[in-house]
């Protein structure tokens, strides 16, 4: 490996060259900077055998690889999605327990699917990039709680901004005003908590030894079952409870 010395001697300092050479050198750390921001993201490659080679990078640990064959892969994956497909039975078991709630209010079925699409949506959204920071080494366990309070942040925009959007659909399709204002009102509960989910799950996961990518695909199924759950428990509070009929009858719903 050969090692440049850049300018300790008088003579550099002194040089007319010296301040033409600044850019230069700017624009090579630029480059080395970023081959260094390269070089620290997973890298997977296949090995001879069929082995699966995984790079991770923090600042605090430094570089771990996680080896595996590409069976040993297959049935994790496998195993993981099998078990997600089961919990996602979840959300039907929720919706046969509601039934009547569904049957006094039917356009609640209407905009489910873009409840839960919305959750898993902005859930999935959040993960990828606390995935990307935990390969790349910018989120540590130093700099975990700053990150947790931005995406925080960005929930309650998101979810605030979506739910305007959630809204004016309702209108659109002509929804009955209780029901738009209990949609509305899920749909402002489902993306906050899936980008709060979606953030903190990779953070989770690598803590009990799960790769965090795992995390991806879960909050998907999480907020299939969650948003489902959020919604019903939501629409009747506000259509079915007393409390829902005395605010509905004060607003002239």
């Amino acid at each position: 490996m050969h090692h440049r010395r850049l300018g300790s001697t008088a003579g550099d300092l002194e040089s007319p060259d010296r301040a033409q050479s600044v850019p230069e050198l700017l624009l090579k750390i630029g480059a080395l900077e970023a081959e260094v921001s390269r070089l620290k993201a997973p890298a997977k490659r296949a090995q001879p055998g069929g082995v699966l080679e995984t790079l991770y990078c923090s600042d605090d640990d430094g570089c771990s690889v996680v080896v595996k064959t590409e069976s040993e892969s297959l049935v994790e994956r496998g195993a993981w999605l099998s078990g997600l497909l089961l919990a996602q039975s979840f959300s039907g078991l929720i919706l046969a327990s509601n039934e009547v709630l569904l049957q006094n209010h039917p356009a609640i079925i209407f905009f489910l699917t873009m409840l839960v699409g919305a959750g898993g949506n902005a859930g999935n959204q959040a993960s990828v990039r606390v995935i990307r920071g935990l390969a790349v080494g910018s989120i540590t366990a130093k700099n975990q709680g700053r990150m947790i309070r931005r995406e925080l942040t960005a929930a309650i925009v998101l979810s605030s901004c979506l739910s305007v959007i959630g809204f004016l659909r309702c209108v659109l399709f002509k929804t009955p005003m209780p029901e738009t204002a209990a949609i509305t009102f899920s749909l402002f509960l489902v993306v906050i908590i899936s980008v709060v989910l979606g953030a903190c799950l990779p953070l989770g996961l690598k803590k009990i030894g799960v790769d965090p990518a795992h995390s991806s695909t879960s909050i998907q199924v999480i907020m299939d079952v969650l948003g489902v759950y959020i919604t019903v428990v939501a629409s009747t509070a506000l259509l079915d409870s007393p409390w829902g009929h005395m605010m509905v009858a004060r607003l002239g719903m």
